[in-house]
């Protein structure tokens, strides 16, 4: 497609966008077809345009923490939680497939010490991370949860579980799971792999979100093949919804269909807060 074809993709999301934004608000965050990728620069400065002519900038004020200039990062607080949306595109330089090592996705030094210095700052009873997929994760593509977040720049480790981290990385400090762990992140939201998977790793939810638009309901074959070998697990289509009270946060898997059963709850559990 050239760009004229892929121009109409930002018409039309800011459309359906827009419905939702009438009654809920909207915090964008990058995924993999937004054209924002690290090794592709002019595509992505492209895309970058287009993406910020229809939708608002993020840059730091009283309500956004993000770099000095905008990112595609960034935090905000509500009530008693914080929020924190990352971006695991703009930095990964090198196409991880030609790199041959998933060592190649990373979030870049300038958003892992920003990220670092968020969570030492944040007194938040829940935190709530969200990104397209994790940094690394399964395969080249990045697939996978808590299985695949012992790897590469957010677990450390390399494919055969000896450390790698302090040679990738130096001067890091440690990886991002363990970054998490030690301001006691509460869930770590991710995307990519078209499912519903919850599991948990050294007290972090990790949530592999739905897609909420799928034709078929139900499939889960994919489920192997990305590596998860654990948690509670369902097909696309629906979507995640959280409520958080001043003594827990729900997490509930609600179901999508143009027939009976439309926000049917197919799944619920609960995440406790942070101890003061």
């Amino acid at each position: 497609a050239d760009f004229r074809t892929a121009a109409a993709q930002y018409y039309a999301q800011r459309s359906y966008f827009g419905l939702v934004g009438n009654t809920l608000p909207l915090f964008l965050v990058q995924g993999n077809h937004d054209g924002e990728l690290g090794w592709t620069p002019s595509n992505a400065t492209w895309a970058a345009g287009m993406r910020t002519t229809y939708f608002p900038a993020v840059s730091a004020n009283g309500f956004y923490s993000t770099a000095s200039a905008a990112r595609n990062y960034y935090a905000w607080h509500w009530g008693d939680a914080t929020f924190i949306v990352l971006d695991p595109f703009a930095a990964t330089t090198n196409r991880p497939n030609r790199a041959g090592t998933s060592w190649a996705w990373t979030l870049g030094k300038e958003q892992y010490d920003w990220l670092v210095g968020t969570l030492e700052h944040t007194s938040s009873r829940y935190t709530f991370v969200f990104l397209h997929h994790l940094v690394g994760g399964t395969g080249y593509e990045a697939r996978g949860g808590a299985e695949a977040s012992r790897y590469f720049e957010w677990g450390g480790a390399n494919l055969d579980g000896s450390p790698g981290f302090s040679s990738q990385r130096p001067g890091w400090g440690v990886p991002i799971h363990d970054l998490l762990v030690k301001h006691h992140v509460t869930a770590v939201f991710h995307g990519h792999d078209h499912l519903y998977v919850h599991q948990e790793r050294d007290g972090i939810a990790y949530q592999e979100v739905p897609q909420p638009s799928l034709a078929r309901e139900g499939g889960i074959n994919s489920a192997e093949e990305y590596g998860y070998r654990s948690g509670t697990l369902f097909g696309s289509p629906g979507h995640v919804r959280v409520t958080v009270d001043s003594s827990r946060a729900t997490v509930e898997f609600l179901r999508s269909r143009l027939s009976a059963g439309n926000r049917g709850v197919v799944d619920r559990y609960e995440l406790k807060p942070r101890p003061r």
